[in-house]
């Protein structure tokens, strides 16, 4: 007997583990964990923001950078909720290891 989806459709019998770890043997930015973010590039983005909510990326795996698009799924890290309750100039963690989350602290000069 197969193990079928709701649709009756059967899955593949290798854990989803594994698969994973084959993605990831393809993918090398897909085996970033909590401690070790992809670094985007090592100097601040500096941006004019409108006031609110906004969705950091803290694993440095997003297109839209500073900003999160999902490319997250799967890495273990999690975007940061950042609300701006007015417009102003984010100078945004680029590197992802700054100590003040989304908000640039110069850890980028010690990488």
């Amino acid at each position: 007997m197969s193990i079928q989806n709701t649709r009756g459709v059967p899955l593949a019998k290798k854990p989803l583990v594994e698969k994973l770890d084959v993605l990831s043997a393809h993918s090398p930015s897909h085996t970033h964990t909590m401690s070790n973010p992809n670094i985007p590039q090592k100097s601040p983005i500096v941006k004019k923001m409108p006031a609110g909510t906004y969705w950091w990326c803290a694993c440095g795996l997003s297109k839209d950078q500073p900003l999160c698009d999902g490319s997250h799924k799967g890495s273990g890290i999690a975007p940061k909720k950042v609300e701006l309750t007015e417009e102003q100039t984010v100078a945004w963690c680029g590197c992802k290891h700054s100590a003040d989350g989304a908000f640039c602290d110069g850890s980028h000069k010690g990488l």
